[in-house]
């Protein structure tokens, strides 16, 4: 059986060496049918120990009607979906809030993970998405971070023809929410 010390090591490296085939141009996509929301209510039952560790109140909506399936690389999305559930709950204190809501908007299938963890600084804001980078608040929560699992969505996501943002506020929580053409 593996340490948490090296899964987390095992877990840098592997976000290093996707990095640098992202930069390298090598992401290839294997697109299938899929649906967005069991995919997620999937990656989020694997979070669900650790948000009864943390005492996190959570929540998991489907908004509307039934979802129409996308093409995906559903091991992609799987990580992108892991990232963002991970840091909602790395950055959430205990007794936070973390839901996620999954919706139609238009002709995308929306995704968002809202929390009332620690938020980022408005004057840090436009770099989160960078390689590398973290928020400066982001330290006291997991000083040992990596900075590029937001760098690794936002391209695995881009790659889909998606979009990605967030909004945030320090103290109070972040949403973040990507988009993927149906």
């Amino acid at each position: 059986m593996q340490s948490n010390a090296n899964k987390e090591v095992i877990k840098r490296i592997d976000d290093l060496l996707t990095a640098i085939d992202i930069e390298e141009g090598k992401i290839h996509l294997e697109k299938e049918p899929s649906q967005l929301e069991n995919l997620a209510k999937s990656v989020f039952e694997g979070f669900k120990k650790e948000l009864e560790l943390k005492k996190i109140k959570d929540s998991f909506e489907i908004s509307g009607e039934k979802l129409p399936t996308i093409n995906i690389d559903a091991g992609k999305i799987r990580i992108s979906i892991e990232k963002l559930i991970d840091n909602a709950l790395t950055y959430s204190k205990e007794k936070a809030e973390i839901a996620i809501k999954i919706y139609q908007q238009n002709a995308r299938v929306r995704f968002e993970i809202r929390d009332t963890g620690l938020g980022i600084p408005q004057t840090e804001q436009s770099l989160i998405f960078r390689r590398f980078h973290r928020a400066s608040n982001a330290f006291t929560a997991k000083p040992d971070s990596s900075g590029l699992g937001l760098f690794i969505t936002k391209s695995f996501i881009e790659a889909h023809g998606g979009t990605i943002g967030f909004t945030s506020e320090e103290g109070k929580g972040s949403i973040f929410w990507f988009e993927i053409p149906i």
